[in-house]
């Protein structure tokens, strides 16, 4: 029984290996990483300029949100809070001041994690919050997003990623994360540098990115076990692996920069930040995202209220 399991393993891993999927996340992955170290260390040896931010106190918040809520304290709302940079960033910005609300799926993980938290910070304050998600319903919210640079109702809504045989983890993966910094940019735009035609009236808006880098998560849970631990194994011995404590460093920095810091994209520490790829400061294409993402809104809220 033993035997067959591995060899189904190793039979699972060798497909993977030769799938699209792997040499998108071997290869160009690790070139975009080699890329943000690059820009970290040219700027702080050979032209001398360096875009850091230091970090400031948290800002109260200006109106109260709930009477259950400290309307003095900032809120923070952390999804997938029970494991890896989520649960990093839970015990990190709760130190910090922060009022957190952790998301995730199970209940006992949730309580596990706040109890771990008042452990060391018995000051925090915490708010736990369950989500009923399945993971199918979890991989299908991951692939609203889009196909490649094309953006429309159908790629966001996954219709594109329903229609394939193979979940395109890498696929999806990477084109969420520049779906993400697309939007970033774009509300930055709109908001911060205060765009009339929305209406909107804020006190502090500054809105920025981060990259943690490579982490030690369990990301690469649906990767064949071999395969992972054997590139966790690899970035380890080059020094580019990290712990989620380690990891949450550049979050707590993009959390904690000033204002003037708005639209940037923090990467390394110490409040350091770098360009992102070229394509994600298409305002084009933004804004043909935030067109098409609104639409589909809307959308969901008329069909919320016929059900309703």
């Amino acid at each position: 029984m033993k035997t067959n399991s591995r060899m189904r393993d190793c039979w699972v891993a060798l497909n993977f290996v030769c799938s699209v999927e792997f040499w998108r996340m071997a290869v160009f992955w690790t070139l975009a990483l080699v890329n943000s170290y690059l820009q970290l260390f040219s700027r702080a040896f050979f032209f001398r300029i360096s875009r850091s931010y230091p970090r400031c106190s948290p800002r109260p918040t200006a109106t109260s949100i709930s009477k259950t809520i400290a309307p003095t304290r900032p809120l923070c709302i952390i999804t997938g809070a029970t494991s890896g940079l989520g649960a990093a960033s839970a015990h990190a910005l709760s130190r910090e001041g922060f009022y957190v609300v952790l998301a995730g799926r199970s209940s006992y993980l949730l309580s596990k994690t706040v109890e771990e938290i008042r452990k060391q910070n018995a000051d925090a304050h915490l708010k736990a919050f369950q989500g009923y998600l399945q993971h199918h319903v979890d991989s299908q919210m991951k692939a609203m997003i889009m196909s490649g640079t094309q953006v429309d109702e159908e790629t966001l809504a996954g219709k594109y990623f329903s229609r394939s045989k193979q979940y395109p983890c890498a696929h999806i993966y990477e084109y969420s994360k520049f779906c993400l910094l697309l939007f970033s940019y774009e509300l930055h735009r709109r908001l911060y540098l205060k765009d009339k035609s929305l209406n909107v009236s804020v006190l502090y808006v500054f809105l920025n990115a981060v990259d943690p880098g490579v982490v030690e998560t369990n990301i690469m849970r649906e990767v064949p076990s071999f395969l992972s631990q054997l590139a966790f194994m690899v970035l380890r011995l080059l020094g580019l692996l990290q712990s989620p404590e380690n990891g949450v460093e550049s979050i707590v920095d993009a959390t904690l920069a000033p204002p003037e810091s708005s639209g940037e994209y923090f990467f390394g520490g110490r409040g350091r930040t770098v360009n992102s790829s070229k394509l994600s400061y298409d305002r084009e294409l933004a804004e043909k995202l935030w067109t098409s993402s609104y639409k589909l809104f809307i959308e969901s809220q008329l069909v919320s209220k016929d059900i309703s």
